[in-house]
Parts: structure tokens; sequence; C-alpha cells
């Protein structure tokens, strides 16, 4: 969807400030869905066989850890799971609908709660570039941690 969601952006630069904070929530929304509903996909397991335990050191018995498995051992909850799911996903899909209304062209010229022509902000641009180190970081540092456990 990002590709569409950029051009929708382009085309009603207006709003291109609102419009790429909408996106970096979403976009989070989205993915801390998918960290709980693939927990596979962000575990120790994946930077097993790359060059990060020949640095940081490897495990004596692989014991697979993962953001699900964190979170259930610091809460003590099981069931948690299915509400970060959720949150995840209705961050995503209020961003979506609130975007969508935004962009629908012909609604009206201006929207009055909303500066118009403000420039992308150097904080968010920043704040984007950084969300992105650390959500490649997340299975480094589980690895980290199953060493240390």
């Amino acid at each position: 969807m990002t590709p569409f969601m950029m051009i929708l952006i382009g085309q009603n630069s207006r709003y291109l400030y609102i419009n790429l904070v909408l996106e970096t929530a979403l976009t989070w929304g989205m993915i801390l869905a998918q960290i709980f509903k693939f927990p596979w996909c962000f575990g120790n397991a994946i930077v097993a066989g790359m060059f990060v335990p020949g640095i940081l050191g490897r495990q004596d018995e692989f014991n697979p850890i993962t953001p699900i498995t964190v979170f259930t051992k610091v809460t003590g909850s099981d069931s948690a799971q299915g509400y970060l799911i959720g949150a995840g996903t209705s961050v995503f899909i209020a961003g979506i609908l609130i975007f969508s209304v935004l962009n629908i062209p012909g609604i009206k010229k201006e929207l009055p709660f909303i500066k118009v022509d403000d420039k992308p902000a150097v904080w968010l641009i920043n704040l984007r570039i950084l969300a992105g180190f650390v959500i490649a970081i997340i299975p480094v540092v589980l690895h980290v941690a199953g060493v240390w456990i």
C-alpha cells in the first residue's frame, strides 16, 4: 500500500506534512501488529545464520526468543498477543480512514483544522529513519538477550 499512498501524498502536496505523519503512524501500527502476529520474523532465529553470532557470541543451546516471549515474561500474561495485534491493526485502520477522508478529491478545498502547505519537518524524517533502524535491530537485540540468559 505504501507506493499508492506516496502517489496520493505527491498529488495532494497541500497536506504533505499531515499525510506523512498519518502514514508514519499507520505504518507503525501495522508493524506492531506484524511483530506480534508473526513473532518468528522478528526473533533471534533470524540472525542465527548470519555473522552476528560470530561477533556477539553463540548460545550454548539455541533458545528461540521472540518479542512475544519477552512480552509474556515481562507481563506474565499469555493472552496479550491478541490484544497487541488488535491494537496495531486498529491504529492502522484508523490511520487509513483519516488518510482516505483527507485525500478524497473535491470534498473541500481547505480543512480549517490543518495548516496547509507545511513542509515535512526534519524531526519527522529523522524519526522515520530511526524507526527503521529500531525495527531492523530487534532480532539482534533478542539474540544478545539469548546469549546473556
